[in-house]
């Protein structure tokens, strides 16, 4: 392509699979080209992320129609995942703009109450306190990452992200056993945290890359009743409880009455909690 002085075109590099001769398929490459460009013309030079290509390439990535990202988030990811094989998931910060600044900030108490940007995998009583409205609000230093946890670091290992936005290693994945497929819409994120735990693998949250994500917007849309989105978490929470934490007959009959109490929490409040 030439970049001619004066165009209004912007010239796209479209992100490739990486058969036979091709380059384009690592961020690297990418970020190569577009530094041999002319500096004053760098403005005209873009990329085009093809996901499909992306995934032959071998990442995947994972991302809710309410989740807003650049091509310099994914190309951190594919890179932050290619200098670090022991990481087989990477994911930007989310960043809510209908939330307040200090709700943005990881591991505030506004933040990890509307939307934390990582979770530890919690054993099964800590993870059942985590799913009651009121218990979530009690408990909240003991169930989440504090905010020195994130402060001063340009990355930090953790248990697991939010599936709103994430990237895989696709070999690694697979490995590993891709998604439950029993567990839908709530709770696949801590699957696959355990699933890379277990093959020894690591989830990794870049602090310095952000996305915007709009929590819940889609799933409001597609499950108006907020009793309703509670059923598909409990539905959720005790295939996890049974399959990935060994949870006994005793503890999955008390999560089972845990859950009556939060629908009758959900009945008098509406889902405003």
């Amino acid at each position: 392509a030439i970049v001619l002085p004066g165009q209004n075109t912007t010239v796209l590099l479209e992100t490739m699979a990486g058969k036979g001769s091709e380059i384009g398929s690592r961020f690297e490459e990418l970020r190569e080209i577009i530094d041999r460009v002319d500096e004053d013309k760098r403005t005209k030079i873009g990329v085009c992320l093809d996901t499909c290509h992306v995934s032959d390439a071998g990442y995947d990535i994972a991302a809710d129609p309410d989740a807003v990202f650049t091509d310099r988030a994914a190309g951190a990811l594919s890179r932050f995942l290619d200098r670090h094989p022991r990481v087989a998931v990477a994911a930007p910060v989310q960043v809510n703009p209908a939330l307040s600044a200090r709700a943005n900030i990881p591991g505030t108490r506004e933040n990890v109450l509307a939307a934390p940007p990582a979770m530890p995998l919690r054993p099964w009583l800590y993870d059942l306190l985590e799913s009651g409205p009121v218990s979530r609000r009690i408990f909240t230093r003991l169930l989440h990452y504090p905010r020195s946890f994130y402060e001063g670091r340009r990355a930090v290992r953790v248990d697991c992200v939010p599936g709103s936005l994430l990237m895989v290693d696709t070999g690694k994945f697979l490995e590993a056993g891709g998604y439950d497929e029993k567990v839908f819409l709530y709770g696949e994120e801590y699957v696959l945290g355990q699933e890379m735990r277990l093959c020894g693998y690591e989830t990794a949250l870049l602090l310095t890359e952000t996305y915007e994500h709009r929590h819940a917007v889609s799933i409001r849309k597609s499950v108006e009743s907020s009793l309703a989105r509670q059923k598909l978490r409990e539905r959720a929470a005790l295939q996890y409880y049974a399959h990935w934490l060994g949870a006994s007959d005793a503890a999955l009959f008390f999560t089972r009455l845990f859950f009556s109490a939060v629908n009758f929490e959900v009945r008098l409040f509406g889902g405003r909690l």
